[in-house]
């Protein structure tokens, strides 16, 4: 079934081998890495200028896990996250996605949990590669 997520979807892990995890939340996806991957410490505009996968509307956030209180709390209940992983971020969330908004279509696009869920593997696959 392709359902959409809704705003209050609870975080979820779809990938998680090689010290790389791939998790959802909400209409969010997130890849988390160790200190010894290339993109661990690396903020979001060097992301985006770099060879990282390409995301939709581009990764817009990238953090430690362990010094983010908010996010270290929001998903305490993945127990694989560790103060160590690096946290970067894309979303379905976008003014370019305002036609959709504007034509009764809530928060932007719809995205589906599958269509989150394959482009967050991918983007891990990928970068499991580098």
């Amino acid at each position: 079934m392709n359902s959409v997520l809704s705003p209050g979807q609870i975080y979820q892990v779809v990938y998680n081998k090689n010290n790389i995890i791939g998790f959802l939340a909400r209409r969010q996806c997130y890849v988390a890495v160790l200190p010894e991957h290339e993109y661990h410490g690396k903020d979001d505009d060097w992301l985006n200028s770099s060879d990282f996968p390409t995301v939709h509307g581009d990764v817009t956030w990238s953090h430690s896990y362990g010094n983010h209180p908010v996010l270290r709390d929001a998903i305490a209940s993945i127990p694989e996250l560790t103060p160590q992983h690096w946290v970067i971020g894309w979303d379905y969330n976008h003014f370019a996605n305002m036609e959709e908004m504007m034509s009764g279509l809530s928060y932007g696009i719809k995205p589906t949990f599958e269509l989150l869920k394959n482009e967050c593997v991918n983007v891990c696959n990928e970068i499991t590669r580098s």
